[in-house]
């Protein structure tokens, strides 16, 4: 795999060239934010609209990528989990790059400049399904995957970060399938807090549950 920045480099370049060649077909003012029926209500001048995720794209990841730098744990890890921890690293700008060529960019062209909400959902679920599976190599660090309180017992981060990452597959297919026949408005968004934010809490309790059982281990991770 390529250097997870350069990549992300790569699409935040992308997504300005698509920015400047798609300009002409923009206002003066583009929709940055949304009501629940995905009509717009914030508008900002088309520089910023157009402009500010690609930076985003590139930003993220290099900032995480120099975070990562000063985790002996991720620097000493297998090849498996290094890659991992590419992957995540990367991930951001994946995402920002979607969102902005496939819904911000679409409304900003668009007469009505409304936000196509099911696919965003769509798209978070694909980015969960993604997640599930990537943390699930991941080894134990303080940086990367699903972290509690109580992953820095080694053993306990290997549980969560295996237990939790086939909760959030599943959820994520949930939310993936829901997207598309789920209305817009409220249902759509309490559908996307429960199968996307609900993990999580389930994920935290059974953390906290493995460490307070006989069965959690007591092998604090390396210090950094």
């Amino acid at each position: 795999m390529a250097h997870p920045v350069a990549l992300a480099g790569v699409l935040a370049l992308l997504s300005v060239i698509l920015a400047i060649h798609n300009w002409h077909k923009t206002s003066e003012r583009v929709p940055l934010w949304w009501d629940l029926q995905a009509h717009p209500w914030l508008f900002v001048p088309r520089w910023f609209g157009l402009l500010f995720l690609p930076v985003l794209t590139f930003l993220i990841p290099y900032l995480v990528y120099l975070v990562s730098l000063q985790d002996n744990n991720v620097q000493s890890a297998g090849e498996e989990s290094k890659r991992s921890v590419d992957r995540l690293i990367l991930f951001p700008a994946f995402f920002i790059f979607t969102v902005q060529n496939f819904v911000i960019l679409p409304a900003a062209e668009s007469k009505t400049h409304n936000f196509d909400a099911n696919f965003f959902v769509a798209v978070v679920a694909l980015w969960l399904l993604w997640l599930g599976h990537v943390v699930q190599s991941l080894e134990p660090n303080s940086l990367f995957g699903l972290i509690t309180p109580w992953t820095s017992d080694s053993s306990n981060f290997t549980y969560t970060q295996q237990i939790g990452g086939k909760i959030l597959e599943v959820s994520a297919v949930i939310l993936l399938i829901a997207a598309w026949f789920v209305p817009i408005g409220w249902p759509l968004l309490v559908v996307l807090l429960v199968f996307f934010l609900g993990p999580f809490v389930v994920i935290w309790g059974l953390s906290y549950g493995y460490t307070t059982s006989s069965s959690g281990a007591d092998q604090p991770l390396l210090n950094n």
